[in-house]
Formats: C-alpha cells, sequence, structure tokens
C-alpha cells in the first residue's frame, strides 16, 4: 500500500541507486582503459628510447596526442626534462579518480612518464554519466510502476474480494478501508434505488395507465409463450370481454364517466378471475392473469382450464355483471367469449375462436357468455352470424326507440327529443348497440340498417301525429361517404315534407372533419327539405369554429368532456362562453350534453346556455305509442329539472 501511496520517492530512490552504481562502474572503465593506453605507450616510448631518440617537445606531444592523453611529462632522473600539456588541469583530473596522474617507469631508460586524460575525455564522461541518469530514471519508474501495478492487482483482488464477501479486514490501509466501506454503501443503495426504478419501468411499461392491469402488449408477449410451449400438454383458457356501453357512456355522460366505467369492469373482472386463483393454478407456475386489450376489450388468460371452470367463470362473470347493470342503472355491463387453448395453435385461430364466441355471447341475453370448443376453427360462420343477425333486424325491423328529452332554459329557443336506437331479438333481449353498427359496417350492411332505423322513427312519429314536439335522429359516417344514402335521406324527407321542420338530424363533429366538403352537401341538402341541423360532440378546438361557419347549424352540443371539466377548468369556461355568444349571434341554439350535477347547470345558466341534456334533467326512457307529444320548453318537461340524481349511474 505504501508503494501506491509514495511511487515518486521510490522512483527517485531507485533511480539514484542505478546511477551510483552505473557511474561507479563507467570510472572503473576508463580507469581500466586509461591503464591500458599508458602501458601501450611506455611500452612505445620504451622502444623509441632504446633507439637512442631524444625526446623533444613535439614527440612527446605527438605520442600525447596519438594516444588521447592531455598530459605528458618525461622526467629523467627526478628533474623535468620534458613537458606535454597544461599541469593547471591537475585540479580537475584530482577531482576524478580515473583522471589522477599515474607515473610509469619507462624500462630499459632513466625516464619516467606521467599522463592524465585529455580533457575533452570530461565531455563524452558527463555526456555518459547523463545518459546513465535519464536511463536510470526510466528503469528505477518502470520497476516502480511494475511494483505498483502487481500492488494495485493485489490491492484490487482484496478489494474485489472484500466487497463480493463484504468483509473488508483484507484491506491494511485504514483510511482505504474506510473509503471502500463507504464508498461500497454509496454504490449499494444506488444499485438498490435503480433496481426498484427498474422495476417500476417495468411494469409500467406492460401496464395499462387506466386501470392497472396488464395491457395487450404483455398480453401477447403471454399468448405466444403459452402457445409456443409444445413441451407442455395442458389446457389453456381465453377468455375476452367487451365493455359495450362505453361508446354510450362517453357521448351521454362524458370521457370522464366512461373511464369510470372501465375501471369497474376491470375491478369485477379481477374479482373474479382472483376467487379461481387458489384452485386452477395448482400444479402451476403462472396464475390467471388480467389484460386491458383496447377501449373496451379486456382479456384473460388462465392455466390449467377445463369445460368446468369455463362455465363457471362465465356463470360467474354473468351474475356480477348483471348486479352492477342493476346498481348503475344501465343496459348491459359488458359481454364474455371464452375459449380453451392448446399449445401449437395459432394465435390467429384462437383469437378468432374467442371473438367468435363473444359475437354469439353478444346476440343472446343480456351480460352473457359464450363458449367455444378448442377445435372450433368455423370463421365463416362466425362472420355470417352476424351478417344472418343484421338482415334479420332489417327484415323484422327489430328495433326498440327510446328518448331523452333536452330541457330548454329560454323561451326562445325550442328544443327537441333525441331518439336512440336500440336492436333487440325474439326474445326481447337487446343487442349491444354499438357492436350492431360496427358489424354492419364490416358486412357492407350499415346503409341498409340506418334506412330501416330513419324509416322507423319517421313512421313512429308520423303514427303519434306528434306535430308539436321535435325529435332527433342521429346520423352515421355513412350520411357523408355515401352518397346513395344521401339521396335516399332527401327523397324520404321529401315524401315526409309535413314533418320536417320536427325533424333535426344530429351528426358528430368528428365525423363531419373527415370531409368537410361532404359534409356541406349534407347540410345544404337538409336545409334544402326545411329539416334541422345539428352538430353534436362540438369544441374539440379552434377548428370547431371553422366547420361552424361552413355548416351554419341550427343546434350545436357541447361535447361532454367540456361540461365534465367547467367547473374546475377556467379556460374552458372561456371557451364554452365564446361558443355561446357566437353561436346567439348567428341565430344557433347552443345545448350543454351530458350536465349530471346541479352545480354544472347553475354554472351554465350564468353563462346563458339555451339548454341542457343529460341524467341531471332525465334519462333515456322508452318511447310508447301512447306518448303525447309535447313541446320541451312546456313546464311539464321541466318537472324534475333541478332535483339532482346525479348518482344514479355511477
Amino acid at each position: 500500500m505504501s508503494l501506491i501511496r509514495a511511487p515518486k520517492l521510490w522512483a527517485v530512490i531507485v533511480s539514484l541507486v542505478f546511477l551510483v552504481s552505473a557511474s561507479v562502474g563507467m570510472l572503473f572503465l576508463i580507469n581500466q582503459h586509461l591503464g591500458d593506453r599508458n602501458s601501450l605507450v611506455v611500452r612505445n616510448l620504451a622502444i623509441d628510447f632504446s633507439q637512442s631518440q631524444t625526446p623533444t617537445t613535439a614527440y612527446v606531444k605527438s605520442i600525447a596526442d596519438k594516444n588521447a592523453l592531455s598530459y605528458l611529462k618525461i622526467t629523467d632522473g627526478g628533474s623535468l626534462n620534458v613537458v606535454s600539456g597544461n599541469d593547471g588541469r591537475d585540479f580537475i583530473g584530482s577531482l576524478l579518480p580515473a583522471t589522477s596522474k599515474e607515473t610509469y617507469i619507462i624500462e630499459g631508460t632513466n625516464y619516467q612518464a606521467a599522463f592524465i586524460m585529455d580533457p575533452n575525455s570530461y565531455a563524452g564522461l558527463a555526456m555518459g554519466l547523463f545518459i546513465l541518469l535519464c536511463v536510470s530514471i526510466l528503469a528505477g519508474t518502470y520497476i516502480v510502476a511494475l511494483i505498483a501495478t502487481r500492488s494495485m492487482q493485489t490491492a484490487s483482488t482484496a478489494m474485489r474480494k472484500a466487497v463480493t464477501e463484504k468483509k473488508f479486514d483484507d484491506i491494511d490501509d485504514p483510511k482505504l478501508k474506510e473509503d471502500v466501506q463507504n464508498t461500497f454503501t454509496q454504490i449499494s443503495s444506488e444499485m438498490s434505488e435503480l433496481k426498484k426504478e427498474n422495476e417500476h419501468l417495468k411494469v409500467l411499461v406492460d401496464q395499462d395507465s387506466l386501470t392497472g392491469i396488464s395491457n395487450r402488449k404483455k398480453f401477447r408477449y403471454d399468448l405466444s409463450t403459452i402457445l409456443g410451449n409444445t413441451e407442455d400438454v395442458s389446457i389453456s383458457l381465453l377468455a375476452i370481454i367487451r365493455a359495450t356501453e362505453l361508446t354510450s357512456i362517453n357521448q351521454t355522460r362524458g370521457f370522464a364517466r366512461g373511464d369510470q366505467y372501465l375501471q369497474d369492469i376491470a375491478r369485477i373482472v379481477a374479482e373474479v378471475v382472483k376467487k379461481f386463483s387458489s384452485t386452477i393454478t395448482v400444479g402451476s407456475k403462472k396464475k390467471p392473469e388480467v389484460y386491458r386489450l383496447s377501449g373496451s376489450d379486456f382479456a384473460i388468460l388462465v392455466p390449467n382450464a377445463n369445460d368446468s371452470i369455463a362455465a363457471q367463470l362465465v356463470k360467474d362473470f354473468k351474475a356480477a355483471f348483471d348486479q352492477y347493470t342493476m346498481e348503475r342503472d344501465i343496459e348491459s355491463a359488458a359481454y364474455t367469449g371464452v375459449t380453451l387453448i392448446r399449445p401449437g395453435q395459432s394465435e390467429e385461430h384462437v383469437l378468432a375462436r374467442a371473438d367468435r364466441a363473444l359475437s354469439e355471447a353478444q346476440t343472446s341475453s343480456v351480460n352473457s357468455g359464450f363458449i367455444k370448443s378448442d377445435s372450433d376453427d368455423d370463421f365463416l360462420q362466425g362472420e355470417s352470424h352476424w351478417a344472418g343477425i343484421i338482415q334479420s333486424i332489417i327484415d323484422h325491423r327489430s328495433i326498440l326507440l327510446q328518448q331523452q328529452p333536452i330541457i330548454s332554459l329560454s323561451f326562445n329557443a325550442r328544443c327537441y327529443n333525441e331518439i336512440f336506437t336500440r336492436f333487440v331479438n325474439e326474445e326481447g333481449q337487446t343487442y349491444p348497440t354499438e357492436t350492431v353498427f360496427a358489424m354492419a359496417q364490416r358486412h357492407d350492411m350499415l346503409s341498409k340498417l340506418e334506412q330501416t332505423v330513419i324509416e322507423s322513427i319517421l313512421l313512429r312519429y308520423n303514427r303519434n301525429n306528434l306535430t308539436n314536439q321535435r325529435w332527433g335522429i342521429n346520423l352515421s359516417i355513412n350520411a357523408l361517404l355515401n352518397t346513395t344514402f344521401v339521396i335516399w335521406l332527401e327523397r324520404q324527407m321529401l315524401k315526409h315534407s309535413d314533418i320536417c321542420p320536427n325533424i333535426v338530424f344530429e351528426i358528430s363533429e368528428n365525423i363531419l372533419e373527415c370531409n368537410v366538403a361532404a359534409s356541406i352537401r349534407l347540410f345544404d341538402m337538409l336545409r334544402r327539405v326545411n329539416v334541422k341541423s345539428c352538430i353534436c360532440k362540438f369544441g374539440n378546438g379552434l377548428g370547431s369554429f371553422r366547420l361552424y361557419r361552413e355548416l351554419k347549424p341550427d343546434y350545436v352540443k357541447l361535447d361532454p368532456s367540456l361540461v365534465d371539466n367547467l367547473e374546475r377548468d377556467h379556460t374552458s369556461q372561456i371557451f364554452v362562453r365564446t361558443i355561446i355568444e357566437v353561436s346567439h349571434r348567428l341565430g344557433c341554439t347552443v345545448i350543454a350534453e351530458g350536465v349530471e350535477e346541479y352545480s354544472q347547470k347553475q354554472l351554465l345558466e350564468s353563462m346563458y346556455i339555451d339548454a341542457v341534456q343529460g341524467y341531471l334533467v332525465a334519462k333515456p326512457g322508452p318511447l310508447n305509442d301512447g306518448d303525447v307529444g309535447t313541446d320541451p320548453v312546456s313546464s311539464n318537461n321541466n318537472q324534475g329539472v333541478g332535483n339532482d340524481n346525479s348518482d344514479a349511474m355511477f
């Protein structure tokens, strides 16, 4: 650990050790080399002097230069005879052992020779020492780095072991031990938070935001897992549940109540499935799970199921939905289609089979369920089943009419009763209205069905002679897209020209926005035959005013979502006031739809709204032949206004 703490100090120490060692070695080699050269010079001088050559200054200098010697003197019997070089350099030479003066006796003569190194060699010695210094530093740094690396590896291994086993006693350094413990605690806390957040995000990805149950993505994954596990031979159950009243509640009571309705259905389904959890999951790791597939559709996957479980599930669902229908005073709650599935079957087949069972249930009694076997893949039979039901409705005019009055809050506004359509079977049980229209559109029978509905309403009006009452009839998107239907409608109204002023055709704003040109043609036709027009679900945005200017309707119905948020949202209040003011200037009657609270009605009255419609003033009721039509502005139709029955359904 100390090496890791002071690597620079160790690098200096190691470098100095290398430098001193290398310097001593270099000086030893230089002395050795100088001794060799001295011996060579002495030998040459001995040969020269033996030949009786007189040592002159020039001769001695040449010998010194030739052997890279700086100082060379020849003495004879102790007295100076010849000197080459500068004796003043002896001071420098004395500082370095390798350059100290050396004296040799020249054999066979009376002469002696003394030498020192050439001063030029000092520069070479200094360069060599510098190189040695650099090499020493590099070597020391490398060694220290190597030692530090190994020490760090050892420390890392110790810390890894300490973190893994949560034992920090193997760390020698107390401060480092404390730092590691604190860091480990912090990281563990952060990892725990990240794990929780990851689990939360995983739940959100697979969860429906409105109901809190699993969503369609999770359903498709679980279904494919069950069908793809060919090693599992057990039978599972798939159920599709459709909340058929969602569209009606959204239209008449607002989207907030529609959301509450879906949450209630999800809760009921979860409660019914929970009863089976203790009995149908024996031997299985998976439990039944509930999913929301789309706006009004739910699904259930139940492992280890059989025919008796399916029958009991359908029975319990019907009982729960019937109870909910009675408590909330609605026509129906939901229908159930059930089928058994096996691994190896395709997703398309099992889903189509469940949808076929759901279709059978919707054409049976209210809130009923239907079970299809796991081998019934006759899809064409399912399609022809609905086609036959719709054709039977058209042929026998199996239509039940209901009405909901629109109550006027102004003596200048003449209002009307909105007519609702219900379809019944031979036993008098009603079919889900939205499902019937959807299936009629799928089978290209919507135009004929809508014609039958309008004919039935007009015949009922003529038969009751309701000359002092206005009726409102809803039109679908078929009125825009089908030119033949528009021509037929114009002829029908011309045929009943005496009642045209008392008929109001309603069509939703979002449908009109799909094709503005076709919308203009439709409203022009209605004006030609002296029929009133109404844009319902009005007020989705500023584009509403452009549509308003192009179509010039006689009535506009505020979207229920505007009314629902009116007391809480100041922006909605400003928007509604603007609609009312513009409409009054253009002679158009403004109706607030979906009024369920007395406080809403009071606020709307303060804004000078023309009329209100909703469960506060009147619920949809049967349209009997004995009904005596009265103008909704009269006192009879204002009875009960102000009695808050907003809790009748929810």
